[in-house]
C-alpha cells in the first residue's frame, strides 16, 4: 500500500498519532545513515525524512494552535463565570426594587383609601 492509499486521518485520530510520528521521524532519521544504500534507495530514504520533517513541524504547528485554543476556552470560562456573577447582583438588585416597590404601592394604596 502507498501513503497516499492509506485513510485519512481524522481530527480525533491526531491525539494518538502525534507521539507515534514523532517517534517514527526520530528513529529513520538515525537510521538514515546506513552503509551500502544505493543512490534510488538514498534518494527515496531523502525524500521520506523530508516528508517527515514537514510532518513533523505541521504537527508541531497543530499542537500549538490547539494549545491556544485552549488558553481561549480558559478566558472564555473566566468570562462566562463573571457575567454569571454580574447576572446573580443584578437579580439580587431588582428582587430588592421591585420589593420596595411592592410595599410604596401597598402605602399609597392604603393612604388613597382612607
Amino acid at each position: 500500500m502507498r501513503c497516499h492509499d492509506a485513510a485519512p486521518l481524522t481530527p480525533f485520530a491526531f491525539g494518538h498519532t502525534f507521539g507515534f510520528i514523532k517517534y517514527f521521524w526520530a528513529v529513520s532519521s538515525k537510521a538514515s545513515g546506513g552503509v551500502g544504500v544505493d543512490q534510488r534507495q538514498s534518494v527515496s530514504l531523502q525524500r521520506t525524512e523530508e516528508a517527515m520533517r514537514r510532518l513533523g513541524s505541521a504537527i508541531d504547528r497543530l499542537e500549538s494552535a490547539a494549545a491556544r485554543v485552549g488558553a481561549g476556552d480558559l478566558l472564555l470560562a473566566g468570562e462566562l463565570r463573571g457575567a454569571h456573577d454580574d447576572y446573580a447582583r443584578l437579580e439580587e438588585t431588582t428582587r430588592l426594587v421591585a420589593e420596595r416597590l411592592d410595599h410604596a404601592i401597598l402605602r399609597l394604596h392604603d393612604l388613597l383609601e382612607d
